[in-house]
Formats: structure tokens, C-alpha cells, sequence
């Protein structure tokens, strides 16, 4: 990572961003690690580590319908990943990171996740999530944060500051 940038942005769509098992560490001041800068759709980002960015490590928050899969997003400023409406994030970890693990946005599934020692929500949920299969231990707010039809099908939570389930 560079001070004040973006690892890598995304301005189109139909992007496959295939990390092969690699890591993106930022810097000191550096921006997000990963992000999607208008609306764009059909964005995949998988496979490898997102870690040390002083924003969020991913901040897709503007794809549309994206697949977010097997990710490790930890220590990172802000969010470890925030997920755009109608987008899937599956068998993803986030952990250490200084807001919110997962932050999904609304229509998102989210699948097989584990959530660790971030510094607000494990998971936060939109309307009409759906989280099935995941885990959310020893964050500092809710294990799982959910607002109106969000769904939480076998999860576990587990030591977390306030709620393990709030919705």
C-alpha cells in the first residue's frame, strides 16, 4: 500500500479479482484496500488476505450483486468488508478490525463466516439479509446486528461486549 491511496479500485463491471491465495497489506494513512469507486455489478473478489488498510480493508458498498469468497480481512481501520446490495460473501474471516467485521448491505446473503475481536459488530445487516452458518466471537458490540427481515439461520454467538443476536 501507498499513504492516502487505494490498493486497488474498481470503476467497472464483470471484475474478477482473484487474489491466489496472496495478501494486500497496507500502509500507515493508506486508504481502503479494496474498493469499488461508482456503481458497478457482477464484481468478484476472492481468495487471499486484505489486512493493515487504515479505512476498510474492502468497501464495495456501491457493487451491486457481488461474490465476495474466501477472504481474510483483519486490522484494518474501519470495516473489514462492506458488502453492496444483493451481493454474497461466503467462508470469509474478519478479525481485529477497528469497526464492524462484515457490514452487509440490503438483499446480501452471507455464509459460513467467522467473525473475531472487531471493534464494533461482528456482522451488520440490513434489510432482508440473510446469514446462515456463521460465527461471531469476542467483538465489542453485537455478535450479529440485524435490522428490519434480516435473517440468522445456524449461527453461533458467542462473548461478544453487548447482544450476541440484536434485531
Amino acid at each position: 500500500g501507498v499513504a492516502s491511496r487505494y490498493g486497488i479500485s474498481i470503476d467497472a463491471d464483470n471484475v474478477t479479482l482473484d487474489l491466489n491465495g496472496f495478501a494486500l497489506i497496507g500502509v500507515t494513512n493508506a486508504r481502503s484496500g479494496i474498493v469499488v469507486l461508482n456503481t458497478s455489478t457482477n464484481i468478484c473478489v476472492r481468495n487471499g488476505a486484505v489486512q493493515g488498510w487504515g479505512d476498510a480493508g474492502l468497501y464495495m458498498g456501491s457493487g451491486n450483486g457481488c461474490l465476495y469468497e474466501a477472504l481474510r480481512v483483519s486490522a484494518n481501520g474501519e470495516e473489514g468488508l462492506r458488502a453492496g446490495p444483493g451481493s454474497v460473501v461466503k467462508a470469509c474471516s474478519a478479525i481485529g478490525n477497528t469497526g464492524t467485521g462484515i457490514y452487509a448491505n440490503s438483499g446480501c446473503i452471507v455464509a459460513e463466516c467467522t467473525m473475531r475481536y472487531n471493534g464494533l459488530y461482528g456482522f451488520a445487516c440490513s434489510a432482508g439479509t440473510l446469514v446462515n452458518d456463521c460465527t461471531s466471537i469476542n467483538n465489542k458490540r453485537d455478535g450479529f446486528h440485524g435490522s428490519t427481515a434480516a435473517s440468522f439461520k445456524r449461527c453461533l454467538a458467542r462473548e461478544n461486549g453487548d447482544d450476541g443476536f440484536y434485531a
